[in-house]
């Protein structure tokens, strides 16, 4: 749970993450199917997918996934790519899905009508006057 928590806060704060999670298995891994990694907009992360350099490319990958605010995948072939020779060759393949974590969208309503009104009243939002100001 606390990896959900964390996303509700940032959203709170208005900040921005990445959440990576291992969507498929082939083979062994140094994790599991399922494991999840959020990566903070300042570089921190929660979780774990495995660590290494798997890992670190991820956490790359997710700078980029914030930027883009678009998700991804990669694919890890642990048994065949030698950069990955440093004690997790573990002979298995592993699919990451990696998905923005942004803050809340804003909607801005122009009028002062009767439509408005409505709108903001039934969808909890905050009325703002032309000026900035409260209503």
């Amino acid at each position: 749970m606390e990896i959900y928590e964390e996303i509700v806060k940032l959203r709170r704060q208005g900040r921005r993450g990445a959440l990576a999670t291992i969507v498929k298995v082939r083979g062994s891994v140094p994790s599991f199917e399922t494991a999840k990694m959020l990566v903070c907009d300042d570089g921190s992360i929660l979780g774990t997918i495995g660590g290494g350099c798997v890992e670190a490319e991820v956490w790359q990958a997710a700078r980029e996934v914030m930027e883009a605010e678009k998700p991804r995948s990669l694919t890890f072939n642990l048994n065949q790519d030698p950069k990955y020779d440093t004690g997790l060759v573990c002979g298995g393949t592993l699919e990451i899905f990696i998905e923005p974590v942004l803050p809340p969208a804003l909607l801005y309503i122009f009028g002062a009508g009767h439509v408005a009104a409505s709108y903001t009243r039934s969808h909890r939002m905050q009325a703002l006057t032309s000026r900035g100001g409260r209503p």
